[in-house]
């Protein structure tokens, strides 16, 4: 049996599917949710279709183009789901699931899907032997780009807004607009795709398996673009608790990878997968853990997997509970985030961007299980802030920040030299983060931890529409961090 998964937009959906009959299906629409939504949904649709991960055979993923965050968020899942039950994947690009669903006929088709910030991804189909073949390459848009461009009659198929398919409608002599129900990309379509490559031995290995982004100018790339997938091939992960790294992870068999996944009640770790029952899940709301929960441990046991606490209060994993500063601040401690330093974390944030976060979204990250979230505290005062999210063996920066008090002295370097060592320990093999364009002492800091530019996203930033470039640091689990430095951050 085949299990496909595909998280490239808000559209979200996975299927269970053997060949000749879907066994599962489900679709919805996520609020930004895919993080805590995936597991439940996950163990809930084997649970109602009687079966079990031991009954996949293969995993079938969406690799985009397609939301940054929400592509990575779901090919992290399934790689870490293919490490763990050593299955093979096949990814399949998003644009053919919408294409394969399309009627055939003597006019080109355009799939179409939404790569976020208002731009739409796009590539040209054509008709062959009574199915569709990519023809065109995969570029960026908006939705008034293509209606302007299109001077043929021609198949539009894909996610669009009502007053998208307004504009789109008022060229109805060259633009023939698929009606909403063609344009849902079916799990199920997904699966089919997947099976079919997978019985010509088309798999891919899961080490190497990208997701698909949209370069600015409109242009695929793959990220990261040199020697990986979602991340490196395993080198091995560090302890929950710290420690010396753990023994590579093999393949077929000997030691195992740690791999995390998560759910709305807590982030689960293991080295086996078998989905916890829903009730499992429950207790923290939609997309909230439980106050209290530090998440669990899976741990393979004779007798199959059994939940273990973790120590330490939050959401986060065992990394240390604390670190100290350096560079003539001695009492600058690093530590983890609590409601308590809310007032002071929203201030840092009011005052140091221009698109400060919803007041809200701090306690929600707080609580959110894949969330790590830092302060620097300086005699009492909370002088910067960190939120990081840690999926399968990445870490993603989310924001970080210094009071404008307490800049210019190694206060942000040091804390997040803290966070990745603390990533590193969980398991982290690599670190993403977005920065705008125009702020080039940020960058010049993370190149000098070892992240390097690998594309950009288009207007990013709502307010004066710049660009965030997308930056990533490899080997992270051999990575030697920078000289503490008494100026910069």
């Amino acid at each position: 049996m085949l299990l496909a998964m595909d998280t490239s937009t808000a559209q979200v959906g996975m299927a269970l599917y053997d060949g000749l009959q879907v066994l599962g299906e489900m679709t919805w629409t996520t609020r930004q949710h895919h993080t805590t939504e995936l597991a439940p949904a996950l163990s809930g649709l084997l649970a109602r279709s009687g079966l079990t991960m031991d009954n996949v055979s293969a995993l079938g993923v969406a690799i985009g183009p397609g939301s940054f965050t929400s592509l990575r968020v779901g090919l992290s899942l399934v790689k870490g789901l293919a490490l763990a039950c050593h299955l093979p994947v096949i990814g399949i690009p998003t644009l053919d699931i919408i294409a394969a669903v399309q009627p055939v006929g003597d006019y080109p088709l355009m799939a179409v899907v939404r790569a976020g910030r208002a731009r739409i991804a796009l590539r040209r189909y054509e008709c062959l032997n009574g199915k569709w073949f990519a023809q065109g390459e995969l570029r960026g848009a908006t939705v008034d780009e293509l209606a302007d461009e299109i001077e043929s009659p021609t198949y539009v198929a894909g996610e669009f807004t009502s007053e998208e398919r307004g504009r789109l409608a008022r060229k109805r002599v060259n633009v023939l607009l698929a009606p909403p129900l063609q344009c849902v990309r079916r799990p199920s379509v997904l699966a089919d795709l997947a099976w079919a490559r997978w019985q010509e031995n088309q798999a891919s290995d899961a080490a190497s398996l990208a997701p698909i982004y949209l370069h600015v100018a409109g242009t695929p790339i793959l990220s990261p673009p040199k020697g990986g997938g979602v991340s490196p091939p395993p080198r091995g992960g560090g302890s929950g608790g710290g420690g010396s790294p753990a023994p590579p992870a093999t393949r077929g068999g000997g030691e195992v990878k740690k791999f995390y996944f998560f759910g709305g009640g807590g982030l689960w770790k293991g080295r086996d997968f078998s989905p916890p029952p829903p009730s499992l899940f429950g207790g923290g709301g939609e997309g909230v853990a439980p106050k209290q929960g530090g998440g669990g441990g899976l741990t393979k046991q004779k007798g199959g997997i059994k939940l273990e606490k973790r120590r330490g209060g939050g959401v986060a994993a065992a990394p240390p509970g604390e670190g100290r500063g350096v560079s003539g601040l001695m009492n600058c401690v690093f530590r983890k985030m609590t409601l308590d330093d809310l007032e002071q974390v929203i201030a840092i944030d009011q005052v140091s961007f221009s698109l400060p976060w919803p007041v809200r979204s701090f306690g929600v990250e707080c609580e959110n299980p894949v969330s790590r979230c830092w302060v620097a505290e300086l005699d009492g005062r909370v002088v910067a802030m960190l939120v990081a999210w840690m999926i399968v063996d990445e870490v993603h920066i989310a924001t970080i920040a210094t009071h404008p008090d307490f800049r210019k002295h190694g206060i942000a370097r040091n804390l997040l030299s803290h966070v990745l060592r603390s990533a590193r320990e969980e398991g982290a093999v690599s670190s993403f983060l977005e920065v705008r364009e125009s702020n080039l002492g940020a960058q010049e800091m993370y190149r000098q931890f070892g992240y390097v530019e690998t594309g950009r996203r288009a207007q990013y930033y709502s307010d004066n529409g710049e660009d965030a470039l997308m930056m990533a640091l490899e080997g992270l689990d051999q990575w030697v961090e920078p000289a503490a430095r008494l100026s910069g951050g």
